[in-house]
């Protein structure tokens, strides 16, 4: 992790924020952007950078974080920011949540993507939840059928 620290620092006096399309569900929000996150859990760096206390990844949501910055300063209050896990309405910070999210870069070059942290090609894209498409094997003591399993922590 700390390699991933020391990447981001280095890269802070590069950061800049083109103008990207966020379509949410079918809405459109044209929001300058020097990050895009679609997350379907709350938690960057467990447990220590949580996004916000409402997210969580069987909550049947695609939650989506818009970070603007431009160069160092910009770049270190947003971070500041997102640890305060703010509400919309942040300077820097724009949050969104659907079932369907499309990211398109609308000023300057293609924008590099990455999928669970590896590169993944450059956006567009798009992010749909599939309900049912996953099975998932739990204790029914712990999660019984048809009830969901009390929150911890």
């Amino acid at each position: 992790m700390a390699a991933y620290v020391m990447h981001a620092f280095a890269t802070l006096p590069d950061v800049t924020s083109p103008l990207h399309r966020i379509t949410v569900d079918g809405e459109a929000h044209d929001l300058p952007a020097a990050l895009v996150l679609v997350a379907n859990c709350g938690e960057l760096v467990p447990p220590f950078l949580r996004l916000r206390d409402d997210i969580a990844p069987d909550d049947g949501w695609l939650d989506v974080l818009v970070l603007r910055a431009e160069g160092v300063i910009q770049s270190l209050a947003a971070f500041l920011e997102l640890l305060r896990r703010p509400v919309n309405g942040a300077r820097q910070l724009w949050f969104g949540r659907g079932r369907s999210v499309r990211v398109e870069v609308l000023e300057g070059p293609p924008q590099p993507m990455q999928l669970d942290g590896e590169p993944w090609g450059h956006a567009p894209f798009e992010a749909r939840l599939l309900p049912a498409a996953l099975s998932v094997i739990v204790d029914p003591a712990t999660a019984p059928l048809g009830r969901r399993a009390p929150r911890r922590g």
